[in-house]
């Protein structure tokens, strides 16, 4: 195997949406032939991310460490989240915060946020709201403007929301809020990743502490909200009609719709499916009509 053959295996195995073991045994070998001859440090990230999807994390770590003594910049963020969540073993603050303020150093604006979490939490260092909302604040002033998806907005925007609310000025939290909100429902359409709704739960419970909820006009989203108390809400979709329900059951809220039981409203809006369509594709692409009833 040459460079530039070991080269071409690594792209092509990344323009590959659904490659099999041969395929991925190749890329293996390919990482491992740049990383032995060259030294190089993207194939080491690269091999590090791909064992980090598969949830074998003692091999992320390795190839990340490798990759971060190597001199690779951006790679601190991934041994960042290893630490933090504790992948290969125990959680580790301390490590944690080391490797996301190597990240933060090098401008990445999730591992700021995550060093103003372990500051909010006391998770590693001594807890500090200060420093939590200073951070915030220096996150939200270089991308309060962006229209980038992949930016962090919606995340910064609940956690300064919800400072602000707290600390009696809900008015300031309302713009960025809504913002927030729409930001995250045009993201969940191209990433329907659970952790997604998380954040929209999380800004629509706020957006509705400091506006007034309109029963007469709500999206999908709005759910969240409108379900988190007993409900009855009725979906008109291609003339056919559903009951979604919401009701307590041994503590939890759980969800029922057209026979069906959610147990979690996060649950039901990630897999309800009308006329075989989730409700994030509907909401984009279909009319449809929501009706509070009770």
């Amino acid at each position: 195997m040459t460079k530039q053959e070991a080269d071409r295996i690594v792209e092509r195995f990344y323009r590959n949406d659904n490659p099999n073991e041969n395929d991925e045994f190749v890329f293996i070998e390919a990482c491992n032939f740049l990383i032995e001859t060259e030294n190089d440090s993207d194939a080491m990230v690269n091999l590090g991310g791909y064992y980090y999807a598969r949830e074998k994390y003692a091999l992320a770590e390795k190839y990340y460490l490798m990759a971060f003594e190597a001199g690779d910049k951006w790679v601190a963020d991934g041994l960042g989240y290893i630490y933090y969540y504790g992948r290969v073993g125990a959680r580790d603050y301390q490590k944690a915060f080391y490797y996301f303020s190597r990240a933060k150093e090098n401008g990445n604006m999730e591992a700021a946020m995550k060093i103003a979490d372990m500051y909010h939490n006391g998770f590693g260092v001594e807890k500090d709201d200060e420093k939590y909302k200073a951070i915030l604040l220096e996150i939200f002033n270089k991308i309060k403007d962006t229209n980038n998806l992949g930016e962090p907005y919606p995340e910064v925007a609940h956690r300064l929301a919800d400072i602000y609310i707290n600390e009696g000025h809900g008015e300031d939290a309302i713009e960025m809020l809504i913002k927030g909100k729409s930001f995250i429902e045009q993201r969940i359409r191209y990433n329907p990743f659970w952790g997604n709704f998380i954040v929209c739960r999380r800004l629509i419970t706020l957006l509705y502490k400091v506006i007034e909820f309109d029963e007469d006009d709500f999206n999908f989203f709005d759910l969240f909200y409108v379900l988190a108390k007993p409900h009855t809400v009725k979906l008109t979709y291609h003339g056919k009609q559903y009951l979604i329900e919401s009701f307590f059951d041994e503590g939890e809220m759980r969800v029922k719709c057209d026979g069906k039981l959610y147990k979690s409203i996060e649950n039901f809006l990630i897999n309800v499916l009308f006329d075989n369509k989730h409700t994030y594709v509907i909401e984009y692409e279909d009319y449809y009509l929501l009706d509070l009833i009770k």
